[in-house]
């Protein structure tokens, strides 16, 4: 399966620690925070990561390809977090 290679997505601005950050904050957080290299043009892509809790760093990946030319046609996530406000509406 072929790979993205290093560095051709990557956050060119400092961001905050997710971790104490509600969904919006997460979205504005990472708002135009990472720019995708030529590599992406003409390119269909699968974004992969390892757990997404809000979609925010999914949401600006695939924005940042879109803008380099590229076409995310899907994402594949290992798990999901559930949020607390979620969690106490589940018991």
């Amino acid at each position: 399966v072929p790979v993205t290679p290093a560095q051709a997505l990557r956050i060119r601005s400092d961001v905050a620690d997710q971790a104490s950050l509600d969904h919006d904050g997460r979205l504005s957080n990472l708002d135009g925070a990472m720019s995708a290299s030529d590599w992406f043009r003409g390119r269909s892509i699968l974004l992969v990561d390892d757990i997404v809790t809000t979609g925010a760093t999914l949401g600006e990946a695939a924005r940042a390809i879109s803008s380099a030319g590229g076409e995310v046609v899907g994402f594949c996530t290992i798990a999901e977090t559930i949020l607390r406000n979620q969690a106490g509406n589940q018991k």
